[in-house]
């Protein structure tokens, strides 16, 4: 879902980059020859771009921006090494990641100056005594030092190479400590806004919406209609 709410995108089954209004309509396809698994459509926080990948000869990826408007593609200057399920920082300025051996990173938005987060999926017990990781970044703050995750710990299994669509921590990508929210029950989606702010959402019998300030203070809290209580959380368009 694009963050202005108008607009879906994904591969179709010919490796199709496709954006669609919101209810499937209008399909169009805006480019050829992607790569859909890992690598899913992720979209700029304007809405006017992709975060997309392409084959190229020798099995290689290439990561880059397609213009919805135009369809033009452009490469990334700096392509990050071991990347899957890229997504842009809240304002635009960042990239997050996850690595094949489910680690996190970020990058520039052009890909460069990329850095994985410190002990944050470091397989050193000693430095990782928990065995924190995650394969599934989920959202990014706007300066790139906050990344929404789904982290597993111990045994628990990474799962396969589709993105989950859900987050229960918040990763500081400065030094990989968990971030401490200031809600109740089991969080299942943290997305950050532009301007800094957090929506959250728990689950404890019924589902809630919290919206954090920048310093993680309550602005203001919901519960959720029942009808949408096993529905994902994708996107949050302030009125």
């Amino acid at each position: 879902m694009s963050p202005d709410g108008v607009s879906i995108a994904f591969v179709d089954q010919s490796g199709n980059v496709v954006v669609a209004d919101r209810d499937g309509q209008h399909r169009r396809t805006v480019l050829r020859g992607s790569i859909d698994v890992g690598y899913e459509p992720a979209w700029s926080p304007d809405s006017q771009r992709l975060l997309v990948a392409k084959g190229v000869a020798g099995g290689n990826v290439t990561m880059g921006i397609v213009t919805i408007a135009s369809g033009n593609f452009t490469p990334l200057a700096h392509q990050p090494q071991d990347a899957i399920h890229l997504l842009w920082s809240a304002d635009g300025e960042h990239l997050g990641y996850a690595t094949g051996t489910c680690k996190i990173a970020t990058a520039d938005a052009d890909g460069g100056n990329a850095r994985t987060v410190p002990v944050f999926g470091d397989p050193n017990s000693a430095a990782n005594p928990q065995r924190r990781r995650s394969c599934d970044p989920y959202s990014i703050s706007p300066d790139g030092s906050l990344i929404a995750v789904n982290q597993r710990t111990g045994d628990q299994p990474d799962g396969d190479i589709g993105r989950d669509l859900f987050a229960n921590t918040i990763i500081d990508t400065r030094t990989g400590h968990n971030a401490t929210l200031p809600v109740t029950g089991s969080i299942t989606a943290i997305l950050f806004q532009p301007n800094g702010d957090i929506l959250v959402r728990t689950k404890n019998g019924t589902n809630q919406l919290t919206l954090l300030n920048p310093d993680r203070t309550i602005k203001a809290q919901v519960t959720e209609p029942a009808t949408v209580k096993n529905s994902r959380l994708l996107g949050y368009t302030p009125n």
